[in-house]
């Protein structure tokens, strides 16, 4: 079976649907499938180029982006029209590689669409023009419709006239082969996590807001990701001085996976979400979740962690920690029904199974 995973960018490009996308195409190759993965490079001078990266062909096209979104790629549209049978498994819904994967659709071509959405309000309110201008063409010729979460039927109108082929597919991430750690609970001081954009509707104002009325002797903040509010941030840190923040961009997966082992307590204050993989790979580590009731996040978390109602109230989340601070059993209880549930709801080989039926069921 011929498979072309196609998303808007790839490793080493550190976005959550590139990571998840990454996962998959190695996993399917592991399990014997023949997957190529077509991606786009704004910076990229030739119109294509091929590479090899970790056992997986990768397809660069050029394209034009704009303030890394979009990636509008007439050559990626070429090449894909090149494409006469097999499987098209397109990902993400706002970017223009969707939508050329279902105009360059042959007809014994298969298409499978992940939309991977997020809902700020600036992004509703695109959605209403995107939709029925270029989401009916999508779920149209999509054979197949896959959300990562409920929250995608609800917050897109759109995807109940196309019901009859959507399924629910959750982000799968690789369970790490760790022993279970508690002593981080039991630190003076509780180390936090956040990982993720670094833009503003993530929060990041908010989590220097909270940062800033913490005692800086019992709670200290590490701050990972890149993006476009990454200036503003290190401006932020500089003017504030907060002794308890540390901003070290983006880092290695072998660096990230250390920090997730060391911290207690994961953050995310953000205005959307969709299905987040940070969090997901968080709680697989016993990070107890503490964020904004967004998007897919109260399906991720279940009752491992702690819903905060958006816009973020930094007080609440400040009475939240301290609580958890003078309560340790509590923090490691929490710990340990984040760390089952991820292993339980969002270990990649379950999700991998589910991808192969469907694939399976499209080619008979």
């Amino acid at each position: 079976m011929k498979i072309i995973q196609v998303c808007p960018r790839y490793y080493p490009y550190a976005g959550g649907v590139e990571k998840f996308v990454k996962t998959l195409t190695e996993e399917l190759i592991r399990a014997g499938f023949e997957v190529t993965v077509f991606a786009t490079e704004p910076k990229l001078k030739k119109p294509h180029v091929k590479k090899l990266i970790d056992g997986v062909e990768l397809h660069l096209f050029n394209s034009y982006a704009f303030s890394e979104i979009g990636y509008l790629s007439p050559t990626l549209l070429r090449a894909l029209k090149e494409i006469k049978d097999g499987i098209i498994h397109a990902h993400g819904y706002r970017s223009f590689p969707m939508l050329e994967a279902a105009l360059a659709k042959g007809k014994d071509v298969k298409l499978v669409v992940t939309t991977h959405l997020g809902f700020s309000k600036v992004g509703e309110l695109a959605y209403k023009i995107y939709n029925p201008l270029f989401g009916n063409i999508i779920f149209s010729k999509a054979d197949k419709i896959v959300v990562v979460s409920p929250a995608e039927v609800e917050k897109i109108p759109l995807l109940r006239k196309f019901r009859h082929k959507v399924s629910y597919i959750p982000i799968g991430i690789q369970i790490p082969n760790t022993e279970f750690n508690d002593a981080r609970c039991f630190e003076d001081k509780l180390s936090m996590l956040y990982v993720g954009r670094i833009e503003k509707r993530k929060g990041i104002d908010s989590l220097l807001r909270l940062m800033s009325i913490l005692d800086e002797d019992k709670f200290s903040l590490t701050i990972v990701g890149g993006g476009p509010y990454a200036k503003q941030l290190k401006d932020a840190l500089n003017r504030l001085k907060l002794n308890n923040v540390r901003f070290i961009g983006k880092v290695s997966e072998r660096s990230l996976q250390e920090l997730y082992k060391k911290s207690a307590i994961f953050l995310l204050l953000s205005e959307y979400e969709g299905h987040s993989v940070a969090l997901t790979e968080a709680m697989a580590y016993g990070l107890v979740p503490v964020v904004t009731d967004v998007g897919g996040n109260s399906y991720v978390l279940g009752d491992a962690g702690f819903l905060i109602e958006h816009p973020c109230d930094v007080d609440k989340v400040s009475s939240i920690l301290y609580d958890l601070y003078r309560n340790r059993k509590k923090l490691v209880s929490r710990s340990i029904k984040a760390r089952i549930r991820a292993q339980k709801l969002f270990n990649i080989n379950k999700i991998i199974s589910r991808y192969i039926s469907i694939y399976k069921e499209l080619q008979n």
